[in-house]
């Protein structure tokens, strides 16, 4: 109650009245009563005023005794200074105990100031969805409160370049500043600023130690709050973007725990199984997750439990169907995971699927043209063959085999195709095919000779195309080759016509246009050769009278005939020419396609030909000579050819029998000149009258006799005059017609009697005989 009652009074009030109730009570008390009382008001009086209290209370509890002991007249100074000694100590010792205090209190102020600075910071922590640069502005909210100052305080917080400050900052001397690092690298700073001078507390600055150290917990309570934001932020950005991800897949993704329990399921497999991430989360993957296999028509274990207890990827097997919750069947392919942690520790699995139904479809159709494929390949009449980068040999089909003769179980990879078909160069070729692996692109290979099991050279024209990868990866590659064998063999067939075909037009020029014989049969051997591509050809004149054969021109190389010849005549009494003059007495030519086995050589090596055609030149239809061609291969002349040889042999005798020809037409021409200046002697002298007609009755030409007989002077009146034999000359028309009856009949007309007018109408009995000179095609005659 009494306290209660002083409760309202204030402590310096509460001291003056217990100094009075003392000064009083020592007035009415023994002394010895009076001292304790007085030690514990200056106890009191210390802690309630510190020193001054201290103070005093101290002078006052001397006062008190002074006064007392004088009063008293009994005062022993001994026991007064005691009293006097334990007052001051007292005092002094609380006076020092308070100082202590009062420090200790001070700090602990401070330290609770900076503690409570650090929790308000490290609540900044605690707040959500705050930005870095929110979390920044709060903080620095919270730092003045920590100081000595925080009125005099100001704070700039640099983070990768942006300075954040409170609205009072301003750079000034006193200054405190901490690196800001996160995951051992720095990233800004924190700078602390006093706007006005205080005392120096730690090294010279107005900073105490211990601000010093907050200063760097602080720090390091920013770095920890910021990295926290910023992990927060990108594990929020990473859920949300592997949820946006996870629905943007567009495979079915289920998520379950450790006992099979579903956990997470994206929107494809939210379509493909009928049910939604809610109604499906905890429930038995099973329940959700309905498998069959398509064949069989029976359930499959899932997958997560085997996942789970192998802690492996396992996948489903082929023709899985899942059906979902209202009953579609969907088929699927589908692979399940172990979700594990650092330690391995297995907390869940990951299933992802896809609708796969086209794709089967389609696969299933693929496979029937995988079939369809492979028979047409195997059924085509080209040689086809699949083979994979690696070398193994996909598929060989019956042309391939029948063409070559090497069974499929002899070609199991391009090594053992390229050994048989190419034998010394099957590592060069078995490059080249593992070269067309990196084209990436159809291609025309070209022309390629392979040899087949029976030793036979076949010409194969090759082409390549890619067709992708197989199921392991593998590039495969389609060769398709055409056997151009026989077309080959058919365009050298051509080649070599064109050749003679050339030679035959070459030579039919020559003989059109050369008119010496020499420089014709030189010629002729030459274009030949050239043209021709013929090892060596010749020509030889037949001498009856001799019995030999002169070698008159040759071509090429020197054959063993030519220079067999003596003075370029070959003896045909000679056993070994002997064949000559048997062809030439039988004027049959003669093929000899293995010269080495006949006696017309002294040995294969010494020979310059190997194959040898000789062919009869004839002039009216006499032997005239031997045209001869060698070939340095065996077996080359086949019957086109000869064939075609013969017309230009015979062509060569032709141009022989012309310049013959031409000889005898000059002498000819020499002895009808001579003739022909003796029948115009005749013709003008003759006593007889001679006159050449058309077969339409008109004068040519007419003798000075028969120009006297018809009463002309000259020529050119009686052509004139008689422009019409039946009406002019005739005095009978009708035997005009007679006689030209006889004429045509037999040629010729002999004493063939009528009457003709001359020039002054005078009658004349004339006696004719004539013949046709010339005919012409509509059967006129001169």
């Amino acid at each position: 109650m009494l306290k209660r009652g002083f409760d309202f009074l204030s402590d310096e009030l509460k001291i003056l009245i217990m100094a009075v109730m003392l000064m009083t009570l020592s007035f009415a008390v023994d002394i010895d009563y009076i001292d304790p009382f007085l030690l514990l008001f200056v106890i009191y009086s210390s802690f309630k005023f510190a020193r001054k209290g201290a103070i005093y209370s101290a002078v006052f509890a001397v006062l008190v005794l002074t006064v007392k002991n004088l009063m008293s007249f009994e005062m022993e100074l001994v026991e007064y200074f005691v009293e006097i000694a334990a007052i001051i100590t007292a005092a002094a010792y609380i006076i020092l105990s308070t100082g202590r205090i009062e420090k200790l209190n001070a700090q602990l102020k401070e330290r609770v100031k900076e503690l409570a600075g650090l929790y308000n910071i490290s609540k900044v922590a605690e707040e959500s969805s705050l930005t870095v640069e929110e979390a920044i502005n709060k903080i620095l909210a919270e730092i003045p409160s920590a100081y000595q100052y925080p009125d005099d305080i100001c704070v700039n917080l640099n983070y990768k370049g942006q300075d954040y400050q409170t609205d009072n900052f301003k750079k000034t001397e006193w200054k405190q500043q901490q690196d800001i690092v996160i995951d051992d690298e720095v990233m800004g700073s924190i700078e602390l600023y006093y706007l006005s001078e205080h005392p120096a507390r730690y090294n010279g600055s107005p900073f105490l130690k211990e601000e010093c150290k907050l200063l760097e917990s602080t720090a390091g309570s920013i770095s920890g709050i910021i990295k926290n934001i910023e992990q927060d932020n990108e594990i929020k950005e990473q859920k949300e973007f592997l949820s946006i991800t996870l629905d943007s897949i567009g495979d079915g993704v289920i998520v379950t725990d450790e006992s099979g329990a579903v956990k997470k399921m994206n929107k494809a497999a939210e379509n493909l199984t009928g049910w939604n991430s809610a109604s499906a989360a905890d429930q038995n993957l099973e329940d959700v997750f309905n498998i069959m296999n398509f064949k069989t028509q029976k359930n499959v274990k899932n997958p997560v439990q085997k996942v789970i207890e192998n802690g492996k990827t396992v996948g489903l097997a082929n023709h899985t169907v899942l059906i979902s919750r209202d009953g579609e069947k969907h088929h699927i392919a589908d692979s399940a995971a172990p979700i594990k942690d650092e330690n391995g520790v297995i907390y869940g699995a990951v299933m992802v699927f896809r609708d796969i139904t086209g794709k089967y479809k389609m696969r299933r159709k693929i496979i029937r043209r995988e079939k369809m494929f492979s028979k047409a390949i195997n059924e085509a009449p080209y040689p086809i063959m699949v083979h994979a980068e690696n070398g193994e040999v996909i598929e060989l089909n019956k042309a391939w085999t029948e063409i070559t003769g090497y069974a499929r179980e002899e070609i199991e990879t391009i090594n053992d195709w390229t050994k048989r078909a190419y034998r010394e160069k099957s590592e060069e070729m078995e490059q080249y095919i593992c070269n067309l692996y990196n084209k990436k692109e159809r291609r025309k290979n070209g022309e390629f000779t392979v040899q087949t099991k029976h030793g036979e050279k076949r010409i194969w024209d090759f082409s390549s195309a890619p067709l992708g990868v197989d199921e392991d990866g593998k590039e495969l590659l389609l060769s398709i080759a055409v056997d151009i064998s026989k077309r080959k063999e058919m365009e050298s067939e051509i080649e070599k016509l064109n050749r003679i075909y050339k030679t035959l037009s070459m030579v039919n020029q020559l003989i059109v246009r050369e008119k010496y014989l020499s420089s014709l049969i030189e010629k002729a051997a030459e274009l030949t050769v050239e043209h021709g591509s013929y090892n060596s050809a010749w020509i030889g004149k037949y001498n009856e009278s001799e019995n030999e054969l002169n070698i008159l021109s040759s071509a090429g190389k020197d054959c063993e005939f030519i220079v067999d010849a003596k003075y370029g005549r070959l003896d045909l009494d000679d056993e070994k020419y002997n064949i000559f003059k048997q062809i030439l007495a039988a004027q049959n030519n003669t093929i000899i396609n293995g010269i080495a086995d006949s006696k017309l050589t002294h040995s294969e090596e010494q020979s310059c030909c190997s194959s040898l055609a000789l062919f009869v030149l004839e002039i009216f239809d006499k032997p005239w000579g031997i045209f001869a061609i060698c070939s340095d291969k065996k077996n080359y002349f086949d019957d086109m050819e000869v064939k075609l040889l013969e017309e230009l042999s015979s062509d060569i005798g032709l141009g022989i029998e012309k310049i013959e020809n031409e000889k005898r037409r000059l002498r000819s021409e020499r002895k009808l000149r001579r003739s022909d200046k003796n029948y115009k002697n005749l013709f003008q002298k003759s006593p007889v009258g001679i006159f050449q007609s058309t077969a339409r009755g008109k004068f040519k030409i007419l003798n000075p006799h028969m120009i006297e007989m018809l009463g002309f002077d000259d020529e050119e009146s009686a052509l004139k005059y008689y422009n019409n034999l039946a009406d002019s000359l005739y005095v009978d028309s009708g035997k005009r017609s007679e006689f030209i009856k006889e004429l045509r009949e037999k040629n010729t007309v002999n004493n063939f009697v009528f009457r003709a007018f001359n020039k002054n109408n005078d009658v004349l009995w004339l006696e004719l005989n004539a013949r046709i000179s010339r005919s012409f095609t509509n059967g006129q005659f001169i």
